[in-house]
């Protein structure tokens, strides 16, 4: 009876002791911000971002390229750009970020230099497998607007009404839709025009997550867009 008892009481600590840990790893989690860059910056092959103020230790992010979230301590966030094989900074920059919450930092061009966007990207999912969260993102060409479509795979947009017009390093708020009739779609065009000039064809877009599909342009600029399409938050 006493071997019982002392398993008994060796199996409760243990079952508290794991209690302990898991609290300990959500709180430390909780108590991170999430960060990631996206490089839509179309006049060098690479762009380097540094994150912590030392000079020494840029990151080189490939254009088109999408980094996954890294964890930065809360609070105030200083981060700079420079070109491929430039010490000149370009960019010095400076936010404010919460617990818990999810950033992504597009680095774009315009204006002959080098612009930063910061979105804060949604923790609040759908509770339908046949619900889904996308937001929208023109970092494409500065001197027009685009319209953007989210339609089914197999819709045709020329009597339909555009899901979004957007200006450029404009962004939508994260936009319901439903993936209960199948694969989605995203067609894009100029401004006041039918004529796709980028298609994203067949999305199959899972419920219960957040999404964001971003615009930009081909390395060199100039030509037809291309769509980077992210999972956003802890989806």
């Amino acid at each position: 009876m006493l071997i019982v008892k002392k398993c008994l009481t060796l199996c409760l600590l243990f079952i508290a002791l794991l209690n302990i840990y898991s609290c300990s790893s959500d709180n430390q989690s909780n108590e991170s911000a999430n960060i990631r860059y996206i490089n839509a910056n179309f006049v060098e092959s690479s762009t380097k971002v540094n994150s912590n103020g030392n000079s020494k230790d840029f990151i080189d992010i490939n254009f088109g390229e999408v980094r996954d979230y890294q964890q930065e301590e809360t609070g105030l966030f200083a981060f700079s750009t420079t070109r491929e094989d430039s010490p000149v900074i370009e960019n010095l920059n400076t936010i404010s970020v919460g617990q818990g919450q999810y950033i992504t930092v597009v680095i774009s061009h315009s204006n002959n230099q080098d612009e930063v966007s910061l979105l804060r990207d949604d923790l609040e999912k759908p509770d339908s497998d046949q619900i889904f969260n996308i937001r929208l993102g023109n970092f494409y060409d500065e001197s027009s607007g685009l319209d953007v479509y989210l339609v089914n795979a197999d819709a045709d947009i020329s009597n339909l009404e555009r899901t979004r017009g957007l200006s450029f390093r404009q962004t939508s708020l994260y936009l319901a839709a439903s993936n209960q009739d199948g694969p989605q779609r995203i067609i894009v065009t100029q401004q006041n025009s039918k004529t796709p000039i980028l298609d994203s064809g067949s999305l199959s877009l899972e419920g219960g997550r957040n999404y964001s599909y971003f615009i930009i342009p081909k390395l060199g600029g100039g030509g037809e867009p291309k769509g980077i399409l992210t999972i956003d938050g802890d989806s």
